[in-house]
């Protein structure tokens, strides 16, 4: 039977605006240009993942600038993405050698009341790593974050993936999770000046990393009692008995309140009915990071 994946981002993503969810998940639209915000996580996440300073910087080597302000760009994201990485590895240093690291999971989505399974959906995800400190297990995460204030980690720890992770390791991998380990890594508060130039400025960036440690890098470990683990397991199975009937009768909402979350949402232009919105989008696969050697 084939199922349809609901992974923490896709849930997440639903919850806080359908027409949102509906877009990017059933339509597969993505916009053509990228946000640099992103581009710049996912360079970070594949170092920490790999451990390899190097190789999180070649992420960018695919990208072919125009102009020379684009080029000079592409340089700054190189070595930002760089000194992110160095600065956290000096900090922090690495994981024993026995964590487990990218551990995907893929397990059923079950009625509490009846035990039955879902017969459409089941969960999905990747998490960071898994690590063994001192004899209990730990979730590990990373975020990179623009600005890191006293909600930041307020709001985090009420974060459904600390539920998410936490229940599907103990389904995937039948072990008992200590917490979650979130580290997280804060983005340059630093820009360049008019009388610098780029390899100037990078230089200064790099060191900036090295000298203020405590600015840029944050831990915060976060817990679930096994009360929380079965409140979400009975949150997850109503979400989707919702979902279904939403759209059995073709009902997204369009939630406006979050349009301009984060600057403005990315869909912008095909819910305000934008004449030439096509132009900006293309199709993308909906979860690529899951394929390959699920566990």
């Amino acid at each position: 039977m084939d199922f349809e994946i609901l992974t923490h981002s896709r849930i997440k993503a639903r919850k806080n605006c359908p027409m949102h969810e509906h877009i990017r998940y059933d339509l597969q639209l993505v916009p053509k240009n990228k946000r640099e915000a992103l581009n710049i996580g996912s360079a970070v996440h594949l170092g920490l993942e790999t451990s390899d300073i190097d190789q999180a910087v070649a992420y960018f080597d695919g990208a072919m600038p125009s102009t020379q302000e684009e080029a000079d760009k592409l340089e700054i994201n190189r070595s930002m993405v760089r000194a992110m990485l160095q600065g956290y590895f000096a900090k922090f240093g690495q994981w024993p050698d026995d964590s487990m690291k990218e551990q995907k999971f893929d397990i059923p989505i079950v009625n509490p009341e009846t035990g039955a399974q879902s017969r459409t959906f089941r969960l999905n995800g990747k998490i960071d790593a898994i690590v063994q400190l001192e004899g209990q297990y730990w979730i590990v995460e990373y975020k990179t974050a623009g600005q890191i204030n006293d909600g930041y980690f307020e709001r985090l720890a009420l974060d459904d993936q600390i539920s998410t992770y936490i229940y599907a390791a103990q389904k995937m991998f039948g072990i008992d999770v200590a917490g979650v380990i979130y580290r997280v890594i804060k983005k340059p508060s630093i820009r360049p000046t008019k009388k610098e130039s780029i390899a100037q400025y990078c230089q200064r960036l790099e060191q900036d990393y090295q000298e203020r440690p405590d600015f840029y890098f944050y831990e915060g470990q976060f817990y679930r009692s096994q009360e929380d683990l079965e409140q979400f397991e009975k949150e997850l199975w109503a979400f989707t008995k919702e979902y279904l009937y939403q759209r059995s009768k073709n009902i997204h909402y369009k939630n406006a309140s979050r349009c301009l979350d984060w600057g403005k949402c990315e869909y912008m232009p095909i819910c305000t009915g934008q004449a030439d919105w096509e132009l900006f989008y293309e199709k993308k696969e909906i979860h690529e990071e899951l394929k390959g050697d699920a566990q």
